[in-house]
């Protein structure tokens, strides 16, 4: 870089101290490429570092997501009584969508009962409604909530 103008102030014929002088800032020169080089290396390095700790925080987050997830729906499954649980039971394992009045009848329970439970579900995002093209009662079913909960907890 500055070594053509380093080399004609060598040729010109001057006193002692401007050739120390000159190889004292040569001497910086290098030692300054020297720390350059250095410098880019640890920037390399901590960049790889920074992409691995950018890679562990999305996984970190994601399991965060995951755990908050499951702790809402744990949460939540505390405020369902025995009735909601046994729709979702007999939804999970039906695999179907069924109408208040089905279960009902599979049941054995009130209506009211029935329906208190299926809008309790549906509250908390355990059940999803379904209306036929056709004319017909809506029906309900589970939706990928209630089916991870179905699954987590059969027995």
């Amino acid at each position: 870089m500055m070594g053509w103008l380093i080399d004609l102030f060598k040729e010109i014929p001057t006193a002692g101290v401007s050739k120390e002088r000159i190889e004292f800032l040569q001497t910086k020169l290098t030692d300054a490429e020297k720390e350059n080089a250095t410098l880019k290396e640890k920037v390399a390095h901590l960049e790889t570092e920074s992409e691995t700790f950018k890679t562990r925080l999305a996984n970190l987050e994601q399991e965060n997501y995951r755990l908050q997830e499951q702790i809402r729906v744990q949460s939540e499954v505390k405020n369902f009584d025995e009735y909601a649980l046994q729709i979702v039971r007999l939804l999970a394992q039906n695999d179907s969508h069924l109408t208040i009045k089905e279960l009902e009848m599979v049941l054995k329970l009130p209506r009211i009962q029935v329906q208190y439970s299926v809008d309790n579900l549906l509250e908390h995002r355990f059940l999803q409604s379904y209306r036929p093209k056709t004319i017909g009662a809506v029906r309900y079913g589970l939706s990928q909530t209630g089916r991870s909960f179905a699954l987590k907890n059969s027995s």
